[in-house]
């Protein structure tokens, strides 16, 4: 391995040239991790933005319905107050009742007409959830605390949120990188077994390594697969399984690298 060889080389070269891998299995094990790092920051970001995106225009959008909205609310001392109220609300299978006029314990749960599979009752005293697969949750105000919650708090809340989205860039970054370091050591487990069988001769640190840049076409593949929100079944199998049948080329490579070293040498 060169120096000169930079990461978008190896990048390059790890998705169109099997016979490259003969460097890559002479290199160190650092160098690989060096380019996983690389390649988390990058393809992690990447693969961030369309999260960042959805979440800060989903961010957006709610204050901006908050600011339109002439319903006003304040919680305080254990007591929830909306104007308007009561009212309905449907949105597809949720059906939201709002009456802070009363407590939950002086609404007649059975005067509601068209009910839904999930029914959200907001009361003064309490708000009440009943799901559709039967778990309900009943919360009190007066449990949060001596808290005070306003409109115009929620809607200065909601709008930092989008600061904080950016935290997602790292994550994503993070999660690459050892989500590609697991998934590298479950290629390079069963690569054990392609190595036995091709009679390759190639140490268990050096299948890791190997499977770390066979790794980066399905981890490509799976970027432009979540750009476009293309739901695959059983992908991660199939991602696996792309890796190893590289790994099994490659392997079959270096096998015929090393053999006709041997001749030379002879």
């Amino acid at each position: 391995m060169q120096k000169k060889d930079n990461f978008f080389k190896k990048f390059l070269k790890s998705i169109v040239d099997v016979k490259y891998y003969i460097n890559f299995n002479r290199e160190t094990l650092g160098r690989a991790f060096l380019y996983l790092l690389i390649m988390s920051i990058l393809l992690g970001g990447i693969n961030s933005i369309k999260t960042v995106y959805t979440a800060t225009k989903a961010i957006s959008s709610a204050v901006s319905e908050l600011n339109n909205n002439n319903v006003d609310f304040k919680l305080e001392n254990g007591v929830m107050n909306i104007s308007s109220s009561p009212f309905t609300y449907k949105d597809n299978d949720t059906l939201i009742i709002v009456d802070t006029t009363k407590n939950a314990s002086e609404f007649d749960m059975s005067s509601i007409k068209g009910k839904s599979p999930n029914m959200v009752y907001v009361f003064k005293d309490k708000f009440i959830v009943n799901e559709q697969n039967g778990q309900n949750q009943d919360v009190k105000y007066s449990d949060l605390g001596a808290i005070t919650v306003t409109k115009d708090g929620v809607i200065n809340l909601i709008d930092k949120l989008k600061w904080f989205s950016l935290l997602l860039v790292p994550l994503f970054m993070i999660g690459m990188f050892i989500g590609h370091m697991f998934s590298a050591l479950v290629v390079a487990v069963i690569g054990i077994l392609i190595n036995i069988f091709i009679k390759a001769k190639v140490e268990f640190g050096n299948l890791y390594k190997l499977a770390i840049y066979a790794l980066t076409l399905p981890t490509v593949v799976d970027i432009v697969r979540g750009a476009f929100s293309l739901q695959v079944p059983h992908f991660y199998k199939i991602y696996i399984l792309g890796a190893l049948i590289y790994l099994g080329v490659v392997l079959k490579t270096i096998k015929d690298d090393n053999n006709n070293m041997e001749l030379t040498e002879l």
